[in-house]
């Protein structure tokens, strides 16, 4: 959903998007050389069409750089979160923070001045992960009315059979009580 709404922005008007995860690794294995559930791959979801192409056989995709350019004039670049002080400057538009639950918070605070200068957006996903930074962001999120925020639990969405779920959790429990934990803190 980031994605496709991080692809549109960008294409509407001259802007730089950057689409970060919490390390380079996961910047390119989950998101630029990675595929969809039904097999599309994420780069694609940006028509061909819209891409810059500096040559007959350029695809568009700056594999080195893991951006793509835009005949729009706005570009969108995956990176790491890792050094949150390399996410200054740039003037981007658009911050993208995936599984915001393992990054530094204080990314935030880089990068909230460069947004407000902007008239920019700020879009996180993360996976639950107990207590956590993150969690209590988003318990401050909530009760912010500025902020709009929503949760989809793995009963909201179609990725897992009610069968799957029950297997998942149970062998996560196991996990965790064999490590001296509880019950409750594997839910």
């Amino acid at each position: 959903t980031d994605w496709n709404a991080a692809v549109e922005r960008t294409a509407e008007e001259p802007m730089t998007c950057r689409y970060a995860f919490p390390t380079g690794d996961m910047a390119r294995d989950n998101l630029w050389e990675s595929y969809t559930n039904d097999g599309h791959r994420f780069t694609d979801f940006v028509p061909e069409g819209l891409r810059v192409r500096r040559n007959k056989g350029d695809d568009g995709l700056n594999d080195s750089l893991k951006r793509i350019e835009f005949i729009t004039g706005g570009s969108i670049r995956i990176i790491s979160a890792h050094k949150p002080g390399r996410l200054r400057g740039g003037n981007s538009k658009i911050f993208v923070l995936s599984e915001f639950q393992q990054m530094d918070p204080g990314v935030i605070d880089i990068i909230e001045p460069i947004l407000e200068a902007n008239d920019g957006i700020l879009l996180i996903n993360m996976t639950a992960n107990g207590d956590s930074a993150a969690r209590a962001m988003w318990e401050a999120w909530k009760a912010d009315p500025n902020v709009w925020t929503s949760m989809l639990t793995v009963d909201d969405t179609s990725v897992f059979s009610k069968e799957k779920m029950v297997n998942i959790r149970r062998r996560t429990i196991e996990r965790f009580t064999a490590r001296g934990q509880s019950e409750e803190e594997a839910n």
